[in-house]
């Protein structure tokens, strides 16, 4: 699952640094600037939010204690899709010559001595 934001190490948990439009974290009310320091009762630190919470189905609601400012706040943080934002490129074996050339030249490979 996904947490819907961009988190790093903060003071005793997981800043979080950007809350996606839309995300899990937004619907769930945190901001940028929160501390999330524990799910369901379980201390998280920067490292292991987003791994902790990508672990859980999507929908699974967890607990959520956070520190804004001074101020501790608990919501329910519904787990959200994961973002698709990786890419895989692989070669055509039996690409035409145009294909292969273009590629080349995408390259930057030198393939006047061929």
């Amino acid at each position: 699952g996904c947490i819907g934001a961009r988190t790093g190490s903060g003071s005793f948990g997981a800043k979080v640094l950007n809350v996606f439009e839309g995300g899990a974290a937004q619907d769930a009310g945190l901001a940028a600037g929160d501390v999330v320091v524990a799910l369901d009762g379980l201390r998280v630190t920067g490292t292991d939010l987003e791994d902790r919470v990508a672990a859980m189905s999507v929908g699974a609601e967890v607990e959520v204690h956070a520190f804004r400012r001074d101020e501790l706040i608990t919501t329910t943080l519904k787990v959200g899709t994961p973002v698709a934002d990786t890419v895989y490129f692989e070669l055509i074996e039996d690409a035409s010559d145009e294909v292969v050339a273009r590629r080349n030249a995408w390259l930057g490979l030198d393939t006047s001595a061929a």
